[in-house]
């Protein structure tokens, strides 16, 4: 066998070794990998949640200075008097706040026994409006990264789109997405984690 053939030979199996392991699947990280440890609390990380706040902080004060907009140019409203926040979804209705979300332990999608009553309560609700279907929001704390943490707002979804097919609700009445940390509080107190480890039930009509 010449050089040339050689040559031509081992360049061909490196290439197929590198195509190869570039497919490998990535290990999927566990939850000790994606917390905050005490080293990268001193450096300065806070998290991918912290990031992106603190990011979109900035940009939004870069614009209102470079604008001269004022303090109230971005208005937040909130909800009063219990009634639910409308917004469109589709080409209908999105209802929220109708029904309490289910909640979750720190990186647990199982539903805990004390929170099964709220997700009958929809389906009793589906079965007696056939022109409404449900909307599962799956949400995180602010601890971890965005990648982990998407992961595990939809595995918390699931979770309870499963029960509700037990529970008879037809697949295709159940839509579900994954918000991950986007709407956590960053640095939040226990109570306020707490009350994100959730997922939030959107109506839609």
């Amino acid at each position: 066998m010449n050089s040339a053939i050689r040559i031509t030979l081992s360049l061909t199996f490196l290439g197929a070794l590198i195509l190869f392991s570039g497919c490998q699947e990535r290990p999927r990280p566990t939850p000790d990998q994606t917390m905050i440890g005490e080293e990268a609390y001193q450096a300065g990380y806070l998290g991918d949640a912290a990031a992106r706040q603190a990011a979109t902080r900035d940009d939004t004060l870069d614009a209102s200075q470079e604008n001269g907009w004022g303090d109230d140019i971005f208005p937040i409203e909130s909800l009063s008097n219990g009634l639910e926040e409308r917004r469109t979804f589709g080409d209908g209705e999105q209802i929220r706040g109708m029904f309490d979300s289910v909640y979750f332990e720190f990186d647990r999608s199982n539903i805990r026994p004390g929170e099964r009553a709220k997700i009958e309560a929809i389906a009793d609700h589906l079965r007696n409006n056939s022109d409404h279907n449900i909307l599962l929001e799956g949400h995180c704390d602010w601890r971890g990264t965005t990648e982990y943490n998407l992961g595990l707002g939809d595995r918390r979804a699931t979770s309870v789109k499963e029960y509700l097919l037990n529970l008879g609700i037809s697949r295709n009445r159940i839509e579900v997405l994954s918000m991950g940390d986007l709407e956590a509080t960053v640095g939040g107190t226990e109570a306020q984690m707490a009350e994100d480890r959730r997922v939030e039930f959107v109506i839609l009509q």
